[in-house]
């Protein structure tokens, strides 16, 4: 999500019901019940690489949401380590099933050189 949105995507969720666990500039996480919902916050341009080639996925009652696909996820989550270095016990298991995933799709691809750049 652009970071511009940051604010009404937390309201949003707490009209509907949801807790906000976290609310950080580049993130938030939100639970209700068992449904827990994190989203990223980037900034315009990124957001716009990020949405275009985004999944569209139904969650339930025929809601479908964008998902960042998973070169686009991996990404985040290695600057997120390269930024905090102590994320790196929550953000590993991640990696490794985001690169197994993608992998498996493209061989040897992870990301494109010029998307690589607007994530910095």
């Amino acid at each position: 999500m652009p970071q511009s949105a940051r604010d009404a995507v937390v309201r949003h969720m707490e009209d509907l019901g949801f807790e906000t666990l976290h609310a950080q500039t580049s993130f938030s996480n939100h639970l209700r019940g068992r449904d827990r919902v994190d989203f990223i916050y980037v900034n315009d341009a990124t957001a716009d690489l990020v949405l275009d080639a985004a999944v569209r996925r139904p969650v339930r009652d025929g809601l479908v949401v964008p998902v960042a696909a998973p070169e686009y996820l991996a990404m985040m989550k290695f600057l997120a380590v390269k930024n905090q270095p102590t994320r790196d016990r929550q953000d590993l298991p991640d990696l490794v099933f985001l690169l197994r995933s993608r992998s498996s799709q493209d061989p040897g691809v992870l990301c494109e050189e010029r998307d690589v750049g607007s994530l910095r």
